[in-house]
């Protein structure tokens, strides 16, 4: 087994079902879980001991994930990398996400290839930035070449000239740094 194969993965999702369908995948993946049913009392569980990587909800009872990432940043608490699985996506708030430090987002009902995908991206510590297709709004990563939603074209983004930050060439401020983008 690999070093990445043993590796602790926090999910935390209100829905049972799911739950218990994540915790599958990512145990059939050879990783550890530690699920949880909502955020409160997941901050404890990050200081107990590591935490390699988060299958964060974002709507639950309690305290909503962008909360609790919110509630790490204000205590100083690390955060290892979280990838966002949701059913309730606003567009308006995958900027916010990527501010909080997300790794990745993945809309549901996902696709399980796509979240082994993405975990296994993650835990081997290729983040990699997030940018969004300028056809339709998904988010992409920098070595995408096509949009996973529309199948646009992604090779004609542009870096921040600040931070290299990618953006699309409609953008008119970076979204990471928020510095003046070129025409």
């Amino acid at each position: 087994m690999s070093e990445v194969a043993r590796k602790r993965v926090l999910v935390i999702e209100n829905d049972a079902a799911v739950r218990q369908a994540l915790v599958q995948m990512v145990q059939a993946m050879g990783h550890q879980t530690t699920p949880l049913d909502r955020a409160t009392g997941a901050a404890r569980v990050l200081l107990d001991g590591p935490v390699d990587a988060i299958l964060l909800d974002l709507h639950m009872p309690g305290p909503h994930g962008q909360d609790f990432l919110r509630y790490l940043k204000k205590k100083n608490i690390a955060v290892p990398p979280t990838i966002v699985v949701s059913g309730y996506l606003q567009h308006e708030a995958i900027g916010e996400l990527i501010a909080l430090g997300v790794a990745g987002i993945i809309a549901k009902p996902f696709d399980p290839k796509r979240l082994q995908d993405e975990l296994g991206r993650v835990l081997e510590g290729r983040e990699g930035r997030v940018f969004f297709c300028p056809q339709c709004g998904t988010p992409a990563r920098q070595a995408d070449r096509f949009c996973r939603q529309c199948g646009t074209g992604l090779e004609s983004q542009r870096s921040c000239p600040r931070c290299a930050n990618p953006y699309s060439p409609g953008d008119r401020f970076c979204g990471e740094c928020g510095a003046k983008l070129a025409k």
